[in-house]
């Protein structure tokens, strides 16, 4: 069922006054907005994230330069010294996760994700199919 239609009189419409809801914001609004380097680095974090079907929280031994370089979205990474960080990637599939975490190329730690520990256990026992004995 369709709204109905606001009649607006010709008068009104033709104003050179803008309406009140047209009218710039006052400068001196008690929240200001974050510059814009900030917003549009929110916005890209938060669609890559909005996303995800699973997500992990990992702790890398590595430190937090050596994870950065290695990802491919910008992700909220937390400092935990000079060799180990933390962060929470996520994924569509625990399988594709365990991937990427893999190629960290650092030894890592899985807190509290158990589809991502599952998704760990198959691909160990796969790639341990794969060598010859």
């Amino acid at each position: 069922m369709r709204a109905p239609v606001r009649a607006i009189r010709p008068a009104r419409a033709l104003s050179s006054t803008p309406a009140a809801f047209c009218s710039p914001r006052p400068a001196d609004r008690a929240h200001a907005l974050p510059p814009d380097h900030e917003i549009s680095a929110r916005v890209e974090r938060g669609v890559g994230e909005g996303t995800w079907r699973y997500r992990a929280r990992i702790i890398v031994h590595a430190p937090e330069s050596h994870v950065r370089e290695r990802l491919p979205i910008p992700v909220q990474i937390e400092s935990l010294g000079a060799d180990r960080c933390a962060f929470t990637p996520g994924s569509d599939h625990p399988l594709q996760l365990a991937l990427y975490v893999g190629m960290l190329d650092a030894d890592f730690e899985v807190v509290d994700a158990p589809e991502l520990a599952d998704a760990l256990r198959t691909l160990i026992a796969r790639y341990r199919r794969a060598l010859p004995d």
